[in-house]
């Protein structure tokens, strides 16, 4: 050891390495599991093709709006915009969407022309999404919050 620089190379390396390791371990840990909502449940036994009748039946309950949209169904999701933009991924067609609130969750599900359902999904009403909480986002906000009260 004729440097200082290689001597504390030689006694930092292995603490930066555990720190390393354990801040893998904290992110790779798997996050809380949660229970599905009744309505969660309801909608994904809900299968593509099923007429409206039978998601009434299955959901329990009357819808509380319906509205007309035109699009494009891509990835489970229908895209709307003018038609010259929707032409690349196949012809725009006319749906109607129904939704169901329940529980702080609500559920679209979309039904074409024929009756026959294309596509559902359901989300939280406050629409803001549920973070693991060691994740980045987490992990982050309440570093900030530590800054904010401790040097401001």
């Amino acid at each position: 050891m004729d440097s200082p620089f290689k001597f504390y190379l030689l006694k930092l390396s292995p603490v930066v390495c555990c720190l390393l390791i354990l801040t893998l371990a904290i992110y790779s840990q798997p996050g809380p599991h949660r229970q599905l909502t009744p309505l969660e449940s309801k909608v994904d036994q809900i299968p593509l093709g099923a007429t409206r009748r039978e998601v009434r039946k299955l959901i329990g309950s009357r819808h509380i709006a319906t509205f007309q949209t035109t699009g494009v169904i891509v990835n489970h999701q229908i895209k709307k915009g003018p038609p010259k933009l929707l032409v690349r991924y196949g012809p725009p067609q006319d749906y109607s969407i129904r939704i169901w609130k329940q529980d702080g969750m609500h559920a679209r599900i979309a039904f074409d022309e024929s009756g026959k359902v294309v596509c559902r999904s359901v989300r939280s009403q406050s629409g803001t999404p549920r973070y693991h909480i060691f994740g980045p986002y987490s992990v982050f906000k309440h570093l900030r919050l530590m800054f904010l009260i401790y040097f401001i």
